[in-house]
């Protein structure tokens, strides 16, 4: 399984530093980069565990803007639940149940995840109300 930290870039900002602590302060991540998003090697996030993250600009010519956030990860029972469940959703391709797939995975905080179900909802339902409505609570891009 692949995970990612992911935010918004903010305009005019070309360099960011992102930093990533288990739930004892232990810093498993520290990194700049220019793209909004850092991809975490495997093995560095355990199921059921907590986290710490931040994020800083770094551009000299600007005082600098932060940000953090704290998530916990899901655990092997329920990542095994959640996939199963996704597989009978995704083989139904049933417009209610995709909403509920995202839905579920809105509660999980799995954003990209529920973003990309309802993209493919709304390709397979264009004309279904619910499915637009959900897209743009969730502010899917």
């Amino acid at each position: 399984m692949t995970a990612a930290l992911s935010f918004a870039p903010v305009q005019g900002v070309e360099k960011y530093r992102v930093e990533l602590e288990d739930a004892w302060g232990y810093k498993l991540l520290s990194v700049e980069t220019t793209s909004p998003g850092v991809a975490l090697s495997p093995g560095i996030l355990k199921p059921g565990a907590s986290y710490y993250w931040s994020i800083r600009t770094l551009d000299k010519s600007r005082l600098s803007k932060a940000a953090d956030a704290e998530f916990v990860t899901l655990t092997e029972d329920q990542a095994k639940l959640r996939n199963a469940f996704k597989a009978q959703i995704l083989a139904s391709k049933d417009a209610a149940q995709l909403l509920l797939l995202a839905r579920l995975d809105s509660v999980l905080n799995l954003r990209k995840e529920a973003c990309a179900t309802l993209r493919e909802a709304q390709a397979l339902y264009p004309q279904n109300v619910e499915i637009k409505k959900a897209l743009d609570q969730m502010n899917c891009k």
